[in-house]
């Protein structure tokens, strides 16, 4: 499909993805709407056994998560307690003994693999000219991306990263053509940002300078 996927500034959206394959011919197939003090924020579960695909169009990712905006992507087997917790992890183990929400017990040191599902949903996520596949657009800082499970696959375009931000120089092209726009305006950051990687099998491409 050619149908975008928004979630509006100031809220906090969560999406099950089971088949979801959207190219576009203009802007992000996925966007996090940008806004100072108050972007976007999505946790997206990639169904057991689903393959899904997000592919963009010049100076956009195909999942743009920019500065000011928050993503987690998990698996069926989500990193939270059955009180609706996050998981932090602790040294990359299990940080109490925990009851998941699907009723799985964990132990204080477990490893985290015992969060990832075995029949993991895949995401390929393609960003083109100048944006990153996961993160930033042209000239966009990335925002805070947290990956807790999932077979994803990301690639960059030309002068992007496959996660983090999009392509900077002081003159990058169709950065003030971004929509909604980069925040802060102007200031052709596009750092990496916050990337944090729990679980799951994750494979971030650069492309050609990226």
């Amino acid at each position: 499909t050619a149908q975008r996927i928004v979630v509006s500034a100031n809220v906090e959206a969560s999406l099950v993805f089971d088949g979801v394959n959207i190219t576009t011919s203009s802007n992000s197939p996925f966007t996090l709407t940008p806004v100072a003090g108050g972007g976007a924020k999505a946790r997206i579960v990639l169904a057991d056994g689903s393959s899904n695909s997000l592919k963009g169009v010049a100076n956009y990712p195909g999942l743009r998560c920019g500065r000011t905006t928050t993503l987690v992507i998990d698996d069926g087997i989500l990193n939270k307690d059955m009180n609706g917790n996050d998981i932090i992890p602790n040294f990359g183990t299990i940080p109490n003994d925990l009851t998941l929400l699907n009723g799985t017990k964990v132990k204080k040191g477990d490893r985290l693999t015992l969060l990832d599902s075995k029949n993991p949903g895949s995401l390929t996520t393609t960003g083109s000219t100048f944006a990153a596949a996961i993160g930033g657009g042209a000239g966009e800082d990335a925002g805070n991306i947290t990956i807790n499970g999932g077979n994803i696959t990301a690639r960059g375009s030309y002068h992007a990263a496959g996660i983090g931000g999009g392509y900077h120089t002081s003159s990058t092209p169709g950065c003030a053509a971004l929509s909604p726009a980069v925040i802060p305006s102007g200031t052709y950051g596009a750092k990496s940002g916050n990337i944090t990687i729990n679980g799951g099998m994750t494979y971030s491409y650069g492309g050609a300078h990226g």
